[in-house]
């Protein structure tokens, strides 16, 4: 600025800088905010959603970032980058490890915190595959809430491989109807929740491949014609076959929506097809020190998120 003969007067505050310019010029003074970005790029990516103010629109790719953030789930708006650096908050975009595990310590003791889970990124797979799956870091939050969740209710068994499922089609329509949803509830908040569903091995592949199918959902539950899911995974586990010694689980993300919670069972009104009105799905309360039951009754509101494989201790 100097060298232009521009006068400017710095002024720090905890997150940026604002800049005075022309503080004395007869077309009087301008200000410009200099907010502090965080520039950390680590193993040829960008970590956190606050060094995003430092790459240009198009060219993250070159930076190695792998993250469409103008296509949701991962979208993230310039103003909310913003909003998280003067709140001093963050969201990680990508999975953890151990060196992501330092890298946080260090923003936690700069006064940050975490918000939000982290940002999984798996490749799109090529054009001849629906879908294509990948080994959770066993650094994950998910990977060690799941671990917990099996140590808790399947004491019996453990936990042979956690894969995450990346399928763009299924996606797509699900983030559509989670879009839609969002707009019929309070707060826009359309409440998704990750649920155990149980289904025989020979099933695995084909949810995997072409999402759920609500010509075929469960017709005998006890709460009607739908997709039954559950926060506990020996209930799920009901519901699975042996196979190759092994057993196959998966963790879903469902749209809740507006719940309709019902306490027993329907008294024969097994032929509901759909949530009551006003509500987008049900949860199940059979009795006392039973497992509860959450059921959505339209394919896109349910999507397989992680593919569990497990195994009975000897």
């Amino acid at each position: 600025m100097h060298t232009y003969k521009i006068k400017v007067k710095p002024f720090r505050q905890p997150w940026r800088y604002v800049l005075l310019f022309d503080e004395d010029a007869p077309t009087g003074p301008f200000t410009m905010d200099l907010i502090e970005p965080h520039i950390a790029l680590a193993h040829d990516r960008i970590d956190f959603n606050l060094n995003n103010l430092y790459v240009k629109r198009g060219f993250t790719r070159e930076l190695g970032q792998r993250i469409d953030l103008s296509e949701p789930p991962c979208s993230i708006q310039l103003d909310n980058i913003v909003e998280d650096i003067r709140k001093y908050q963050f969201r990680i975009l990508r999975p953890i490890d151990k060196f992501m595990e330092e890298r946080i310590v260090k923003m936690k003791r700069r006064g940050y915190k975490q918000i939000g889970e982290p940002f999984s990124i798996i490749p799109t797979p090529p054009s001849k595959y629906r879908m294509v799956s990948v080994e959770l870091s066993s650094y994950s939050p998910e990977c060690k809430r799941i671990q917990e969740k099996f140590r808790e209710k399947l004491s019996d068994y453990y936990i042979v491989s956690i894969e995450e499922i990346k399928n763009d089609e299924i996606q797509k329509a699900y983030e559509a109807m989670k879009y839609l949803i969002a707009h019929e509830c309070p707060n826009s908040n359309s409440n998704e929740m990750k649920l155990f569903h149980g289904t025989r091995t020979r099933n695995i592949n084909s949810l995997l491949e072409n999402g759920f199918d609500d010509r075929y959902f469960n017709i005998k539950g006890n709460y009607g014609h739908g997709a039954y899911l559950a926060d506990d995974p020996s209930k799920s586990h009901e519901f699975t076959s042996l196979d190759d010694d092994v057993q196959i689980m998966l963790y879903c993300k469902a749209i809740m929506g507006n719940i309709d919670v019902i306490k027993g069972e329907l008294n024969g009104d097994k032929v509901k097809a759909s949530a009551s009105i006003g509500y987008h799905s049900t949860k199940g309360l059979p009795g006392p020190g039973l497992p509860a039951e959450y059921i959505v009754y339209r394919n896109t509101q349910i999507m397989p998120h992680l593919k569990i494989t497990y195994k009975k201790r000897k």
